[in-house]
C-alpha cells in the first residue's frame, strides 16, 4: 500500500487494484480499472502480423502501401494487409503459413489494376492464387490489393 496526494490534494492509499480515497474524514473505496478484452477501457493492442512470404516472382508493392501480411485475431478471423505485384506470368504469389490454413477453399474479393475486381482464392492447403474478373492476368499482376480481406477458416 502506498500514499499520495491526488490533483485536488486529497491523500488516497493505493492497495493493488483499489483506491482508498478520503476526504473530509469519509472514506471510499474505488476499483480501479484494469486492462483486459471485456472492459471498454481496455487499451487495445495492435495485432501482430506475419510477413507473408512471396514467392514466383511477386513482390510487395511499393509505392506507399504496407507490405503483404497476415494477421488472426481472438475470434478466429484471419485479416490480410498491404499490396502485391508481379513481372511475371504465375497466379500463385504466397502459400499461408499452416495456422492461417482455412477448413476448404475460400474465394475473397480484391482489388486490382485499372478498377479491376478480382480475387483471392485460398485452398484448404493454403496456396493462394489471383483471379481477374474480366480473365486480364495483367491487371491482377500489375497490382492487387490484400487490404481488407478476412476470413474465417
Amino acid at each position: 500500500m502506498r500514499s499520495m496526494l491526488d490533483r485536488g490534494g486529497r491523500m488516497r492509499k493505493v492497495i493493488g487494484s483499489a483506491a482508498v480515497l478520503t476526504m473530509l474524514g469519509c472514506v471510499a473505496t474505488v476499483a480501479l480499472a484494469a486492462a483486459s478484452p471485456t472492459n471498454p477501457a481496455a487499451t487495445a493492442r495492435a495485432p501482430v502480423y506475419t510477413q507473408l512470404a512471396l514467392k514466383n516472382g511477386w513482390t510487395n508493392y511499393g509505392f506507399g502501401t504496407r507490405k503483404a501480411a497476415v494477421f488472426k485475431d481472438a475470434s478466429g478471423i484471419v485479416h490480410f494487409k498491404g499490396a502485391i505485384s508481379t513481372k511475371g506470368a504465375s497466379i500463385n504469389p504466397f502459400t499461408l503459413p499452416k495456422a492461417f490454413w482455412p477448413g476448404g477453399t475460400v474465394n475473397v474479393a480484391a482489388d486490382m489494376c485499372d478498377v479491376t475486381n478480382g480475387r483471392l482464392v485460398i485452398s484448404n492447403t493454403g496456396v493462394a492464387t489471383v483471379e481477374a474478373q474480366n480473365g486480364n492476368f495483367a491487371n491482377a499482376a500489375c497490382f492487387t490489393s490484400l487490404e481488407g480481406i478476412s476470413y474465417t477458416p
